[in-house]
């Protein structure tokens, strides 16, 4: 080249760095669209294991007190309750807990919590039932236990 000429276009090196940066900045912005995926969806697990904790419960209260106390029969990982309203009868089978309104009818039981459950545990206490419902996310990094102690109605 003639000493004052100007060189156009762009050197290796510049290209080569370039092309560097923009790598660089293409597997940041794919990593960030990933684990705001990621942080999305736990988060929707966590929403729907508290929303079927919430349902669960609010079933389980609703029958036991509206019971006397000698219309609750309980064993390790069921709970049969018989109101003026009928029977109900929550149940865990492996990972889901189920809710059968009428054990004369086969096949209408319920699935309050499918996939989800950990831990369901039910014991007598003084004129009541405490319940202990224990959640799982799907990856299983979510956990939640939900206590939960209820009153039978005074006879």
């Amino acid at each position: 080249m003639k000493n004052g000429a100007k060189a156009r276009g762009f050197t290796l090196l510049e290209v080569a760095i370039t092309l560097a940066a923009g790598v660089v900045l293409a597997i940041t912005a794919g990593l960030m669209l990933y684990y705001c995926q990621v942080a999305w969806r736990r988060e929707q697990d966590g929403v729907a294991m508290q929303q079927d904790a919430r349902v669960t419960m609010t079933m389980i209260g609703r029958m036991v007190r509206n019971v006397s106390t000698g219309q609750v029969w309980m064993a390790a990982q069921e709970l049969r309750v018989t109101n003026e309203f009928g029977y109900g009868r929550f149940f865990a089978d492996g990972t889901t807990l189920r809710f059968d309104p009428n054990p004369q009818v086969a096949g209408d039981e319920v699935a309050l919590v499918s996939g989800r459950l950990r831990e369901f545990a039910v014991s007598q206490v003084p004129s009541g039932v405490r319940v202990v419902l224990g959640l799982q996310a799907g990856d299983g990094t979510c956990r939640m236990v939900v206590p939960g102690g209820f009153t039978c109605r005074n006879e």
